[in-house]
């Protein structure tokens, strides 16, 4: 009897499970949706009395919990009146992006022609450059801290919207020489265009041939080189004048002939090490004297590589 009560009460939790689930997952959603209202009704009382700075954050809030067209517009519209253009026409495009299905045909071109008409106060750049893993920063921010600098972020590229005013762009990468470009960004739709190869820094080096730098480790190298040349020197001095002082007794001799063989294996590992070490100080030099072959560091205003086809 037992058992079957268990048994029951067992089979009505497994039946309930889906519809407590349920229920969860529809007060989440409650929650979601009752959150990014609140944010949105902030950015609309904010607006009113013309606080567009607030009501940009309490918008932006709104989409970081769920992302609907209109809430985009809301953003687009406050960015705009704040002559955020640059913003202004990235929202524009998510809102053309996620409304091109639902939105009517008059709505569409009418967003669109706004958003032409505010891009073209912009300065549209764009970036190619080398090594591809490159970072870029703009007025010591980086490119992807703004949704309008980051139009275009693949490897190696960028796609910048600026509003009017003066921007200093830095490339950099670990073993580079960095590359930067200050611009002017003025209200006139211009489009600026640069290929950056950056430069590798110089190896680190303790002198320098005929202008080039010498590696550190061709001076370790030379310091083996030297070391065992030494030991191997003074190990067959001391066999030499072991046997020097035997003559041609044999007996004395062979009472040296242990500790002669020992300096043999001595010597012969000197020599190698001083083999190694004048191996490594040739290779060095050699390395340090050859020129570097690197692609010349170029850049260029309306690139063909980078004009939109």
């Amino acid at each position: 009897m037992h058992r079957t009560i268990a048994s029951l009460s067992f089979a009505l939790a497994l039946a309930a499970a889906p519809a407590v689930a349920l229920a969860q997952d529809s007060d989440t959603t409650a929650a979601v949706s009752d959150e990014a209202q609140r944010a949105i009704d902030e950015g609309v009382a904010a607006e009113r009395v013309e606080d567009f700075a607030s009501a940009v954050t309490a918008y932006e809030r709104a989409l970081s919990v769920r992302s609907e067209p209109s809430t985009w517009l809301r953003l687009a519209a406050a960015n705009r009146a704040l002559s955020r253009y640059s913003e202004a026409v990235a929202a524009w495009d998510r809102y053309l992006e996620s409304a091109a299905r639902t939105a009517a045909p008059e709505e569409l071109a009418r967003v669109r022609a706004l958003r032409d008409a505010v891009a073209a106060q912009c300065t549209r750049v764009r970036l190619r450059f080398r090594p591809a893993n490159a970072e870029l920063t703009i007025n010591g921010r980086l490119s992807s801290s703004r949704r309008s600098w980051s139009m275009v972020a693949a490897d190696g590229a960028r796609e910048l919207l600026l509003d009017p005013g003066e921007y200093r762009l830095i490339v950099r990468a670990t073993g580079f020489e960095p590359w930067s470009r200050v611009l002017s960004a003025p209200e006139r739709g211009v489009q600026r265009s640069f290929d950056v190869e950056l430069v590798q820094r110089d190896r680190p080096a303790a002198a320098r041939v005929a202008g080039r730098p010498i590696p550190w480790w061709t001076f370790v190298g030379a310091g083996v080189f030297a070391g065992g040349a030494a030991a191997a020197t003074v190990i067959a001095v001391q066999k030499v004048n072991a046997e020097a002082g035997c003559g041609n007794n044999p007996t004395c001799l062979e009472s040296i002939a242990a500790a002669n063989e020992t300096r043999g294996i001595g010597i012969g590992i000197s020599a190698s090490i001083a083999a190694g070490g004048l191996i490594l100080a040739i290779s060095g030099v050699i390395s340090g004297t050859t020129p570097q072959q690197l692609a010349p560091s170029t850049d260029s205003n309306q690139s063909p590589a980078m004009r939109t086809p």
